[in-house]
């Protein structure tokens, strides 16, 4: 019985504005915690397939015969800023 008295004079200590403030809290914090909970995501299962694995060969590399004929002097690189497309 202590106990059940000291509880109902803690409450009845309160005044009207308190408990106002209170359950605009307890309001406050339901509502944000209602919008802030992840939502359940549906999750679509595709069905299984094989998958090929293919080794794609490399592009022959330009014989270097082809790169010494190539002119990359600043004259043929065109002025700064330049763009030839």
């Amino acid at each position: 019985m202590k106990y059940v008295d000291a509880v109902t004079s803690w409450l009845s200590d309160l005044g009207p504005d308190k408990w106002a403030y209170g359950a605009g809290i307890a309001y406050a914090s339901i509502t944000a915690a209602f919008l802030l909970m992840p939502k359940e995501v549906e999750k679509e299962s595709l069905p299984a397939a094989p998958v090929r694995h293919e080794v794609v060969p490399a592009p022959p590399a330009l014989p270097l015969e082809q790169l010494d004929k190539l002119d990359l002097t600043p004259s043929t690189q065109g002025a700064p800023g330049e763009q030839a497309f």
